[in-house]
């Protein structure tokens, strides 16, 4: 992977920048006049091109009368989509830092950013959306199916004020988590909602598979506890506003990977503080949001949240209410019906 930045110069072409990590060669001119006016055509502030076995993934950028555009490398293998989400949130503190004494510490941090979210789970995808409330607001439009860019869009401008310049960064995730798919009809480009999501608790089963013998009374104390919690727990109690507070936690990769640990074995107190980096604030919201227990010295995971999707089957009957109003066309209608169906389970 490599992440350049070029200047658009209106007689010369791409003039590059800087690259990371450091090299010599940069891509053909051609391949950049191509990503260019793909730009162009488009009008689309991010666009994938393929070429010589290279994928890549270009952002454009103006300032005062000036093109930048930042040019993300990749594998011919590599799933481009799951690098978007996270090189639109970062390109702007990258062009912004463009003739700045900071800039190439800002490019080779915005380097690893990209290729740490690369490697983040599903379920982490998930928790980075659900941690903000304009996803979930776009999430919950989608809900009520076939919805066209235009009008997503303004109403995330009236009711929240929202830019239409950030309207990539936010649909992305929902693309590459394969919840949306989008097409147009009669010039209306429009999304379609093809999987639903939500978030549920499960217990810990390895640790609880291997301390369910165990005769260390600490360990005892902790099966009943889980025992008791699961006998108790509703998937309902975790609504959208629960799992908001939980994903911002999770969405910590400290946290998060400190958890993937004591999923695994029981730890001390002291042991887990330092992987978090002492951050006791944190440690208090695992324990209130019931995502750890603490028996005498000893940290033990109480649940595990993962996300589930399904085929959203509910939508068909949304649908009919709309079309019923003339919300929708015809055409609308029979497109996302058969969506449905093509990826019902």
């Amino acid at each position: 992977m490599k992440l350049s930045i070029f200047k658009w110069d209106h007689q010369l072409g791409p003039a590059p920048i800087r690259q990371y990590p450091p090299d010599l060669e940069f891509p053909k001119k051609e391949i950049l006049l191509r990503i260019w006016a793909l730009h162009e055509l488009n009008n689309e502030s991010i666009v994938n091109f393929v070429e010589d076995h290279q994928n890549y993934l270009s952002i454009m950028y103006k300032s005062h009368n000036e093109f930048y555009f930042s040019l993300l490398e990749l594998n011919i293998k590599e799933n481009s989509s799951k690098y978007q989400d996270v090189f639109l949130n970062l390109s702007p503190t990258l062009f912004n830092a463009i003739g700045k004494p900071n800039f190439s510490r800002i490019l080779s941090e915005t380097y690893s950013m990209i290729e740490d979210y690369s490697k983040l789970n599903r379920d982490q995808l998930f928790f980075n959306l659900y941690k903000d409330k304009h996803k979930l607001i776009i999430l919950n439009s989608l809900r009520k199916g076939v919805i066209s860019k235009d009008n997503l869009c303004q109403n995330l401008n009236t009711r929240y004020g929202l830019a239409e310049t950030n309207f990539d960064i936010l649909i992305t995730p929902f693309q590459h988590l394969g919840l949306v798919t989008e097409n147009t009809i009669h010039g209306s480009n429009n999304f379609y909602m093809i999987k639903d999501v939500y978030g549920g608790r499960i217990p810990p089963n390895d640790l609880y598979h291997a301390l369910l013998e165990s005769n260390d009374d600490m360990d005892k104390k902790y099966i009943s506890y889980l025992i008791e919690f699961f006998n108790t727990y509703r998937p309902e109690k975790d609504d959208e506003e629960n799992l908001m507070k939980i994903s911002k936690l999770l969405s910590d990769s400290q946290i998060y990977n400190s958890l993937k640990i004591l999923y695994e074995n029981k730890l001390k107190r002291g042991r887990f503080l330092d992987m978090i980096s002492q951050d006791i604030q944190s440690y208090q919201k695992l324990r209130d949001l019931k995502l750890i227990i603490e028996v005498e010295d000893f940290l033990y995971p109480l649940s595990e949240i993962h996300f589930f999707t399904f085929t959203p089957l509910y939508i068909i009957s949304e649908l009919g209410k709309r079309f019923q109003k003339n919300e929708i066309s015809t055409e609308e209608l029979i497109c996302h019906i058969r969506l449905l169906q093509s990826v019902k389970e």
